[in-house]
């Protein structure tokens, strides 16, 4: 697909396209009805939805076309991604069924789907005509087509596995409750209180499904292509936020709140998995540095070769501080970001990165261990955010 995106033209188009709809497809499945549904039950499986392995190769194939985009962030969010009317008419998504705006506010007659689509076939179908691309740019489709993908497919597979590692967990804790369990562990339920750490050690199931959900899931390449996009979309959203106060509010009547939420969920998970290096490393980036993106072509910066998981290229606005600089400037702006609920996962999100590498099941004589990749995303945090808002010079 990176071939066809070469050799620019219709092609472009034509790649779009076909990940807009696979987006679709794989966000369909919350429209579909479970007449069997049970609490708790589509933690191993839904049967509305695609499959896992699917859906975690889609996110990888947009997150990878977006790899250009966070290589160019200093330039491209100003000059290509500012523009907010690929969410406000329906180009390819109706991003209204997704959710609603970070400002809670009713779409106006002005954001009409119209335009753009071919008729009634064109409305959330992934194809929306000849014109589609003609004020947009391809920089700024690939983006919210990565973000579709990033939603509609990467997420779910990342709720459902921490919700089936939850059932898990709760089962063998519950079997050495009841004395079922395993000897050691049924011998220490019998001795005193039940050691829940050394049961969770111990359950084959759980420690099975959890070394194979976190090697596909946060997979080098993935994990550090949604990372970078993580960052992105946290310094595309404080500029957004940084505009004139008309200017920010009329942005924010049409960004969706999933816009927000998923990559705080993200950047939650990975810091409970112990992975703070991957947002670290955010600012590069491991794959070709001449993909290219919209006639634009992202060069190379030299690297250290002593330095530690160096990129071929980098974008300086791309730092772990802009998840902190994102949460502080959307909590200090509540007309912006109005729903508590999408407010408080800002907040759970900067609780992760003080708290440190294994987020709340870590042990206290972890947090911020100096050296550690969380000691210098908590070093970040309080040296670029805190200390500046406090007035305090660095």
């Amino acid at each position: 697909m990176l071939r066809v995106v070469k050799q620019k033209g219709p092609h472009m188009e034509t790649v779009l396209a076909w990940m807009s709809a696979a987006a679709i497809e794989a966000g369909e499945y919350k429209k579909r009805k479970d007449d069997n549904a049970t609490h708790r039950g589509g933690a191993f499986a839904d049967s509305r939805a695609c499959d896992d392995d699917w859906l975690v190769g889609l996110a990888a194939i947009a997150l990878r076309f977006a790899r250009p985009v966070a290589d160019g962030a200093d330039r491209l969010i100003g000059a290509r991604l500012m523009d907010v009317s690929p969410l406000r008419k329906n180009w390819r998504f109706d991003w209204r069924d997704a959710a609603p705006s970070l400002t809670r506010k009713p779409r106006g007659d002005d954001d009409d789907d119209d335009e753009g689509a071919s008729g009634e076939e064109g409305k959330g179908k992934g194809v929306s005509g000849e014109g589609a691309s003609s004020s947009v740019s391809f920089v700024a489709e690939t983006f919210f087509v990565a973000h579709a993908a990033f939603q509609s497919a990467l997420l779910p597979v990342v709720r459902r596995f921490e919700e089936a590692s939850g059932v898990l967990r709760d089962r063998a804790v519950g079997k050495a409750t009841q004395h079922g369990g395993n000897a050691d562990a049924a011998s220490s339920a019998a001795s005193g209180p039940l050691d829940v750490s050394a049961v969770v050690a111990a359950d084959v199931d759980l420690n099975a499904h959890g070394d194979c959900g976190v090697a596909a899931l946060l997979d080098p390449d993935l994990a550090g292509d949604a990372c970078r996009f993580a960052l992105l979309t946290c310094v595309w959203l404080e500029r957004l936020a940084s505009l004139a106060p008309a200017e920010a509010e009329a942005a924010f009547d049409v960004v969706p709140e999933t816009f927000l939420t998923a990559t705080c969920d993200w950047v939650c998970f990975v810091l409970r998995h112990g992975k703070a290096e991957l947002l670290l490393d955010g600012g590069g980036s491991a794959g070709d540095p001449t993909s290219p993106v919209g006639g634009v072509v992202t060069k190379t910066t030299p690297t250290s070769p002593t330095t530690p998981n160096s990129s071929s290229s980098s974008s300086s606005s791309l730092t772990v501080s802009a998840l902190a600089r994102c949460a502080v400037s959307l909590l200090s702006k509540p007309h912006l970001v109005t729903h508590p609920t999408t407010r408080a996962s800002l907040v759970d999100m900067l609780q992760h990165i003080i708290i440190g590498e294994g987020g709340r099941v870590a042990s206290a004589s972890t947090l911020g261990v100096r050296g550690s990749a969380t000691h210098e995303l908590l070093g970040a945090f309080y040296t670029n955010v805190f200390y500046p808002t406090l007035g305090f010079n660095t």
